[in-house]
């Protein structure tokens, strides 16, 4: 499927969808725990304090759709309006690589609204480069007195998931690089829950 170099030029601030992000400058780039997924595996414990109780997020709901409406919604309006058939055709494209996301690790629907608020929120008024390292060194820091000797475990979680992403939403790893939203720690603790569950916190 082709894809249209203006849409293209909006939504990843490039003429085309780039390659998956990699290396250090940011908490979440590189690829994460080369551990394969195994179906069935899952880690229930919760840490103390309960931020990370298996019923934070309550359960996966039956569809996904008002969630995936909320995000893409408005998108998908406006490029039917601009008649750009492409970028239609590659809302359609994230909008189902995202449903097969959040279906695989059964993301409950708050977890899931979380996560594309913050999309919005990233996308809409990117982070300049000061204010993302920053955000990485004060998140970094903030995880490693939360989490201890589990931080290395964890965010490594948190990449598996986000990379396992990247394979049905292409170009989502730079996105969420080139916003800064890979060192919101809200997104960060979000995504390393739900690897745990999945058994990538090893």
């Amino acid at each position: 499927m082709g894809f249209d170099e203006n849409y293209a030029k909006d939504f990843y601030g490039q003429k085309e969808p780039p390659a998956p992000a990699s290396g250090d400058s940011f908490l979440l780039g590189g690829s994460g725990n080369p551990k394969a997924i195994v179906p069935g595996e899952e880690d229930r414990e919760g840490f103390i304090g309960g931020l990370y109780r298996e019923n934070l997020e309550g359960d996966a709901p039956r569809t996904y759709e008002p969630v995936l409406n909320s995000f893409f919604g408005g998108k998908e309006y406006q490029a039917r309006f601009d008649q750009d058939q492409l970028g239609v055709e590659s809302l359609a494209a994230a909008r189902s690589g995202a449903s097969e996301v959040l279906t695989a690790f059964e993301v409950g629907e708050a977890g899931a609204r979380e996560i594309f608020q913050s999309f919005d929120d990233y996308m809409q008024n990117p982070r300049s480069e000061e204010t993302i390292e920053r955000t990485a060194a004060e998140t970094s820091s903030s995880l490693k007195r939360e989490w201890g000797h589990d931080y290395e475990k964890m965010m490594s979680s948190a990449k598996r998931v986000l990379a396992e992403a990247e394979k049905k939403i292409n170009g989502l790893m730079e996105t969420v690089d080139r916003t800064g939203l890979g060192n919101d720690i809200k997104f960060i603790k979000r995504l390393a829950f739900i690897g745990k569950r999945r058994g990538f916190a090893k």
